[in-house]
């Protein structure tokens, strides 16, 4: 499985377990409809401590921004180079 699909996977695992009763909006969410107003704000807040922790990344306030968390392909394609920047470079 690429990572890509694992981030992806793990998003809307998250999304489901915390708001089962949005289950269905969650899984029918395509790759660029809006995440805000799909979601609530506060679980997107607590989506991103847990992708923090899930992937040993960092958002700083200034990653807080419609590029990176809109849409589930923005803030998939964030989290992805996140860790790639985490990754030490090969010699």
């Amino acid at each position: 499985m690429s990572q890509v699909a694992t981030i992806d996977r793990e998003i809307r695992a998250y999304l489901t377990r915390k708001a089962p009763h949005q289950r269905q909006t969650i899984e029918q969410l395509g790759p660029t409809d809006p995440i805000w107003g799909n979601v609530d704000s506060l679980l997107i807040l607590a989506l991103v401590t847990h992708l923090e922790k899930t992937f040993s990344i960092k958002f700083t306030p200034k990653d807080f921004t419609p590029e990176n968390l809109a849409t589930l392909e923005r803030l998939i394609g964030f989290v992805d180079k996140a860790i790639l920047a985490t990754k030490p470079a090969q010699a």
